[in-house]
């Protein structure tokens, strides 16, 4: 029995020296995560911090800039669209949209900004919903001229087309108010 006891403390104090040893051992990894994360943050850490006007008013030029661009080649789409069936659609907008609106809209292009960029969500609001609507109405997805995408799909949908059918309009408007002014 007394060997018995004696192996047993004997056992103890080598499982009490190895999770003892373990434990620093863990405490020494852990203390090294930590200073390696303190350098890493302040080996990486900016030397002046952008303000969030700052912040904001780069990515609203940004958006901007591709809103530009986005209605670029929906002008291009349009253009692709049969002459008459361009009348039908534009003489809805007409009818459609008020002249306060389209007042704006001219503001904006005169401007060289994209129909819409007041509103950051133009596409998906109530007003180019309903557009897109009446477009669908006045010519349905299947007549349009097919649009393939870079990633190799082809699409026939108002939503590659209707900024330009905008454009279109608000071309006319321009128009109508320089003839209305030189008279």
């Amino acid at each position: 029995m007394m060997i018995q006891t004696a192996e047993m403390y004997e056992m103890a104090g080598v499982a009490a020296v190895w999770s003892a040893a373990g434990l620093l051992m863990l405490a020494g990894y852990a203390l090294s995560r930590r200073i390696r994360r303190r350098q890493f943050v302040t080996a990486y850490e900016p030397e002046v911090t952008p303000s969030y006007d700052d912040v904001i008013s780069e990515y609203q030029e940004d958006a901007a800039q591709s809103a530009v661009e986005h209605e670029a080649w929906q002008i291009a789409n349009w253009k692709r669209v049969p002459h008459l069936d361009q009348l039908r659609c534009t003489s809805v907008l007409w009818r459609m949209i008020p002249t306060t609106t389209i007042d704006k809209w001219v503001k904006q292009k005169a401007a060289g900004e994209a129909i819409g960029s007041d509103d950051f969500g133009f596409h998906y609001s109530s007003m180019a919903r309903a557009i897109r609507r009446e477009l669908r109405a006045a010519l349905p997805d299947n007549r349009l001229p097919a649009v393939v995408y870079p990633s190799g799909e082809i699409r026939h949908e108002w939503d590659d087309f209707y900024r330009g059918a905008l454009n279109d309009m608000i071309e006319q408007a321009v128009v109508a108010y320089k003839v209305g002014a030189a008279a």
